[in-house]
Formats: structure tokens, C-alpha cells, sequence
């Protein structure tokens, strides 16, 4: 299966926007670099492992703008995922699960986390609730995978038949229906992501997640490490094309007193970057503390370019 993402800089990268590591970062974390004369572009992002031992809320980090999300309907329970993935939902008398979803202005992805033997459709509702577009359904089956986490990108058909795009606003909720195909329906999480101005501000974010903002900043090579008032935490920026577990792992331990557990998920992914990038190497990370079976901040992402087109 394909699976298409969007990740959509603000701006063109330009080679002055390059910058190193600060030195209070370990070393074994630098800074990407964005060589357009290799044809290859390599990204890093910040990411936080708390120290303080302060559990998530149902997010994953990723760096995109705030996320709103309701579940709908009665019989939708709420509950820990297997003690380390944030939240789920589950319907166990076979029938479906409904999300509705309200995405910002700008709509620039979709996914959900920890479908289970389920088919997803996803739903564009207008101001009215009327069906203005829907998607075929996505038929997911995560039986037997060695991870508790698991990631449904929005495919690249729903992703056009929902007119995705870095400038298209998506007026009106999207509606997702996760119908199970082995009698329980259960999800994870549900993200919707919106592009945002850099140095916007969003009284909505939970401020131990980096905002959009910072992501964008992060897309073209300058980097933040603004520590949260009052609260011992460090972010980092994790190396993407880092394949040393271990020493990820120690240099948190290290930084932070807190054990960060890394599960590598990954796949290779055909993204649309307004045409910058035609491959990346995905590999996600999800940080808990062993000792009390919570999330530790939110999910690491691990993307390598493979060609600039």
C-alpha cells in the first residue's frame, strides 16, 4: 500500500537558513542541513521527553497546529490504550465508530492510530452537515503487527478527493466511520493538522507540545528550544536519519532521568512537499516511562528524504 502525508514549508528553503546544534544539545543531536546541491534534503525536528513525568494528552507530537477532536455517539467508551499510547476508543457490539473532527483553517492531513481489522471512510461535512465529498473506504488490519501503535496516513485518494492542499481551507468537519471488519472497532487516536503563520500564537495548544510555529520554523532549519516556565524538561532535536536506538535512548536517559522506550514503525512514504521532495524514509517512535506504563510527551518522528525532485 502507498500511504501520502503532506508536510508543507512556509517558504522555500534557502541555503542561509542552515544552522547548527546549540551547544547545550548533546552532541550525538545536530542540526539538519538542507543541501540542494546533493539533491537531497534532511529534516529534524524538536521533540520534548519530559522529565517531570507529566503524561500526554490524546496527541501525538508531530508538530503540527493544535488538533480539536469530539467523539460522537453513546456507545463510544473511552480508556487507556495498553498503558503507553495516550487514549482509545472501542465498540465492541459491532457497530461503528464515529469521529467528527473539526480541522483549522488550513486542512493539511488526516490520520488515525491503532485501527484495528477495520475499513475507515472519511467523510467532508459542510457547514449544514451535508456530505460534500466522501472517500473510499480504507481498509486497515493491524492483526498480528509486533507494535501497540500503528499509523493511518490519509491515503493520496482521500487526501484529492478531499481538494488537500497548503492553501485550500476546508470549511465545515470531516466525519470519520471506523466499521469493524472482526467485531471491535478500536482507535488509538484521530489528528487533524492545519498549516499556520510562523509566530502565530494558539491559546488552545497545550504548551508541553511545540506548536505549529515552531514546526514551521523547524521545516527551514532554524531551531527553538524554549524551555517551559517552571517545569524540568528538555527537547531535542532528534537526528532523522539516526538509526542508533540505543544511544537515543541513553542520551535522553541522560538529559532528562526519564526512560524513554523507542518502538521503530516505518515505512517509505510518496509525499507531495510542494514539490520538493519525492521520497521520505518514516519512522515513528513512541517515548513512555517504563516504570509507571505512561507516554512520556508524545511520539517521535523519524523522516528521511530519499530525492528532491
Amino acid at each position: 500500500m502507498t500511504l501520502g502525508f503532506q508536510i508543507l514549508p512556509a517558504m522555500p528553503i534557502s541555503a542561509a537558513q542552515v544552522t547548527t546544534a546549540p551547544p547545550e544539545l548533546h552532541p550525538d543531536w545536530v542540526a539538519g542541513a538542507y543541501n540542494f546541491e546533493d539533491r537531497v534534503v534532511r529534516q529534524q525536528k524538536v521533540y520534548e521527553c519530559q522529565a517531570d513525568g507529566v503524561t500526554s494528552d490524546p496527541l501525538i507530537g508531530v508538530g503540527l497546529a493544535p488538533i480539536q477532536w469530539v467523539l460522537i455517539g453513546p456507545s463510544n467508551k473511552m480508556a487507556p490504550f495498553d498503558g503507553r499510547a495516550g487514549t482509545y476508543a472501542e465498540r465492541t457490539d459491532g457497530g461503528d465508530l464515529v469521529f467528527r473532527v473539526t480541522p483549522g483553517p488550513f486542512f493539511t492531513s488526516a490520520y488515525i492510530t491503532g485501527v484495528v481489522g477495520a475499513s475507515v471512510t472519511f467523510r467532508h461535512l459542510d457547514a449544514a452537515d451535508n456530505v460534500k465529498r466522501t472517500s473510499s473506504p480504507v481498509v486497515m488490519d493491524f492483526a498480528g503487527h509486533n507494535t501497540p501503535w500503528n499509523v493511518l496516513f490519509a491515503p493520496w485518494e482521500v487526501r484529492a478527493s478531499f481538494g488537500f492542499g497548503p492553501l485550500i481551507p476546508l470549511i465545515g468537519d470531516v466525519e470519520v466511520t471506523i466499521t469493524p471488519t472482526g467485531g471491535v472497532a478500536r482507535v488509538a487516536e484521530i489528528i487533524i493538522g492545519r498549516n499556520r503563520v510562523i509566530g502565530e500564537t494558539s491559546p488552545e495548544v497545550d504548551r508541553r507540545y511545540i506548536d505549529n510555529s515552531t514546526y514551521e520554523a523547524n521545516a527551514f532549519g532554524e531551531v527553538d528550544i524554549t524551555q517551559r516556565a517552571g517545569v524540568p524538561e528538555r527537547r531535542f532535536l532528534i537526528n532523522m536519519d539516526s538509526t542508533d536506538v540505543p544511544a537515543a535512548e541513553r542520551v535522553l536517559a541522560e538529559n532528562t532521568g526519564a526512560r524513554c522506550a523507542f518502538i521503530p514503525n516505518e515505512f517509505v512514504l510518496d509525499l507531495v512537499t510542494f514539490g520538493y521532495v519525492s521520497d521520505w524514509r518514516f519512522r515513528e517512535t513512541v517515548m513512555w516511562d517504563e516504570a509507571t506504563g505512561r507516554r512520556l510527551g508524545g511520539a517521535i518522528l523519524d523522516l528521511q528524504t530519499r530525492g528532491v525532485k
